[in-house]
């Protein structure tokens, strides 16, 4: 005569939840959020925004990103059969393209000794700024300078050495782009 069999089933969990998905994204792309815990039985998972749900199930994909979607994803799982819930979040930043780089002159025309200004004016979310004369990389030396934040390039007495196709180049993590050229013409007085 055999013993029936009998299978001891430990109910645990969930265990942390573990997010995978990308720190930082673009804007009008998607990204996709999955979330896993170790449980027995299997839990159920919810997902918020800053604070509010936006949708159950391990998987969360976003619509496309704005602005706004920068925030917090929060992954709940919940277990049914013993009660229990275990939280992780993860901060998800949207950078916005850079679409519009331009070199502009600030205040006066370029004057032999003089002193001159161009800026680099952009439009999207720009992380940094390099400049280029002649398509080479443009540095600051004893005559010639940039702002803290690279946008405007300052010639402390310009010369005709100076002249020649000035061009800067903006980007962020996900997109760059480089200004028409802006040709300078040192003038005499």
């Amino acid at each position: 005569m055999t013993s029936p069999n009998y299978k001891l089933i430990v109910n645990y969990g969930p265990e942390m939840p573990i997010i995978t998905g990308p720190a930082s994204a673009e804007t009008g792309h998607s990204v996709t959020f999955n979330c896993s815990a170790s449980s027995q039985p299997l839990c159920h998972f919810s997902w918020f925004f800053n604070g509010s749900q936006v949708a159950t199930g391990s998987v969360y994909e976003t619509g496309p990103l704005t602005l706004a979607s920068h925030g917090e994803y929060t992954c709940v799982a919940f277990n049914n059969i013993t009660g229990r819930n275990s939280t992780i979040s993860k901060m998800l930043t949207v950078v916005e393209t850079v679409t519009m780089t331009i070199v502009k002159v600030i205040g006066a025309q370029p004057i032999l000794n003089e002193r001159f200004s161009l800026t680099c004016g952009t439009a999207g979310m720009v992380y940094s700024i390099q400049w280029m004369r002649n398509g080479w990389p443009l540095y600051a030396n004893n005559r010639t300078d940039f702002s803290m934040n690279n946008n405007t390039l300052t010639f402390s007495s310009v010369q005709h050495s100076d002249n020649g196709d000035y061009q800067c180049s903006a980007s962020n993590p996900f997109s760059n782009m480089t200004s028409p050229n802006y040709k300078l013409i040192v003038n005499c007085e």
